[in-house]
């Protein structure tokens, strides 16, 4: 295999090289796309054996997908099977069995013994619904019988001329027999792992303004039968003098104070069933302002409608006659 990482560094170097190119690593797996590896290590010699997420990667990989190194250093290019075998580990990894001590310096003791060199940020690569897990990364070059499929990153910059042609030339330049399988960007390999989420979200929200506008009608057909069995009361009132301002302004005042009890006590339960929800989301917030006041504001239309324009109606009406309804 040794030729295999070989080669894969000559293609490495060739699209490194390539116009508008920024970074290059290989890798075993996507994020995002699971199919993780696992292994077992232990802290000491004695200590019982920990399960990890386990990750093979080329020389470039955190700089590639822009992940932070936090403590250390990144792999060399030289990283090779005769040099003293090490080994890169998450900030969960160091949260969970280093949360007191630095592990860099440490060695993690398994079918290899490996030194950590690094500690870089955390991923999450079975999808945004599921938390980091503890991972550890070492370098392809001292995983001298690395089998399986080896995908290769880029990360571009369009402004200087990147492009996938650039990258398939410089591939075959540097290789000529190396197989090429059509290129996927990362947004539309997030993408394929949220499917279910976004379908799930789409539904939910076809079904929210499907309901808001359900008791937006409901809302106006209430208030409206409500004030419209107080035709006689209206007229009595007008019989005696109230003029319509004074009509108008009763009406709203009694039905605002209950539409206004009624969409506090919605806001708040819309604020239980967003935590409820809050599973379903990554880098938002459960409460959106924006969505719950345009919510309000349309039930709040709808209540003033359905107040004011039977009132209006009734007050243009002659006393006598309203009085005469049933």
């Amino acid at each position: 295999m040794a030729e295999v990482n070989a080669a894969f560094e000559a293609i490495l170097a060739a699209v490194r090289a390539a116009p508008g190119v920024a970074a290059a690593s290989v890798v075993r797996s996507l994020p995002f796309a699971g199919g993780a590896s696992v292994t077992d290590l232990r802290l000491t010699p004695e200590a019982e054996r920990a399960l990890v997420d386990y990750q093979v990667v080329q020389s470039g990989f955190f700089q590639t997908l822009g992940i932070p190194l936090l403590r250390g250093r990144d792999f060399s290019s030289a990283a090779a099977a005769e040099a003293p075998p090490v080994a890169i580990v998450n900030q969960a990894f160091a949260r969970r069995f280093f949360p007191e001590a630095d592990p860099v310096g440490r060695t993690l003791y398994g079918g290899v013994d490996r030194r950590v060199v690094g500690v870089v940020g955390d991923i999450r690569r079975r999808g945004l619904r599921e938390e980091a897990r503890p991972e550890m990364y070492t370098a392809y070059g001292q995983i001298p019988n690395a089998r399986g499929t080896r995908r290769l990153l880029v990360a571009m910059e369009p402004q200087r001329g990147a492009s996938i042609d650039a990258v398939r030339a410089a591939i075959m330049a540097a290789d000529r027999g190396a197989a090429i399988s059509e290129g996927q960007s990362m947004a539309d390999v997030i993408a394929a792992s949220t499917a279910e989420e976004r379908g799930m979200l789409r539904l939910l929200t076809t079904a929210a303004m499907l309901a808001l506008a359900l008791g937006a009608v409901g809302l106006y057909g209430v208030m409206a039968v409500g004030v419209g069995t107080r035709i006689r009361e209206f007229g009595l009132r007008m019989a005696l003098g109230a003029n319509r301002a004074a009509v108008v302004r009763l009406v709203l005042h009694q039905g605002v104070t209950l539409v206004a009890l009624g969409l506090v006590l919605g806001g708040l339960a819309s604020l239980a069933a967003g935590r409820a929800l809050g599973g379903l989301l990554y880098g938002v917030s459960s409460v959106d302002p924006l969505a719950l006041g345009m919510a309000v504001a349309v039930l709040g239309v709808a209540a003033a409608a359905a107040l004011s324009i039977p009132a209006l109606r009734a007050t243009r009406a002659d006393p006598a006659v309203m009085l005469r309804s049933e």
